[in-house]
């Protein structure tokens, strides 16, 4: 897919890092397009538990359906429950499923300026970005902030369950196969365990002004 004369931002880390939330505050700062590439990802788990499909070779020959519109159009809050997130991350380690996906992420991100967060931007979606960042923090850290987040809407879950799904869902992440979570040899590390988001915004904003 033929890149356009655009600038391209990949913001990469574990969940509940921080990554999305910095990455749609640098998205606006920047008057850029802000895309969640797990979303895609997302968009198709919530399919598949609404109609009660299996992954299997019937159902890959009919998937190329999802379309950019797709990405534009679903938004709500049963895409973002912890459900279907744990699906998301299990479609995620499979090679069929995120070749047809890579494509529309591609397109996505190459038809403007584009600021992506994931789990794999750097390394694989966009190993050509501007400039990229690997945002991360402690563990401990993370499932206080998913558990305050789970709390605000009105979720019952205790710290120890967040802290377990966590736990889990970074195990999937990092030992998968294909596209583990990683750090792209050439992205800036920040731990923002013991700092603000809005602390991370800042460094982030000021490394992107001096190449930009």
């Amino acid at each position: 897919m033929k890149r356009k004369n655009c600038f391209i931002v990949a913001i990469d880390g574990p969940a509940a890092s921080g990554k999305s939330t910095i990455a749609k505050k640098v998205a606006i700062f920047f008057n850029f397009q802000y895309i969640n590439t797990g979303k895609l990802y997302r968009i198709l788990a919530l399919k598949l538990s609404k109609q009660n499909r299996y992954i299997n070779k019937e159902f890959l020959e009919q998937f190329p359906s999802l379309t950019i519109d797709d990405y534009y159009s679903s938004d709500n809050k049963e895409l973002y429950s912890e459900e279907i997130g744990k699906l998301a991350s299990i479609l995620a380690a499979k090679q069929e499923i995120r070749s047809i996906l890579l494509d529309i992420q591609r397109e996505l991100a190459y038809s403007q300026c584009s600021v992506l967060d994931g789990r794999d931007i750097g390394s694989i979606v966009c190993p050509d970005a501007d400039i990229k960042f690997f945002i991360t923090a402690k563990l401990s850290v993370r499932a206080r902030r998913r558990f305050k987040e789970l709390i605000s809407l009105k979720k019952r879950l205790t710290y120890k369950q967040v802290l377990l799904k966590l736990i889990e869902r970074d195990i999937r992440d990092t030992n998968r196969s294909i596209a583990p979570l990683t750090q792209a040899e050439d992205a800036i590390y920040i731990d923002s365990s013991y700092i603000k988001l809005e602390q991370a915004f800042n460094e982030i904003t000021k490394k992107i002004l001096v190449i930009k």
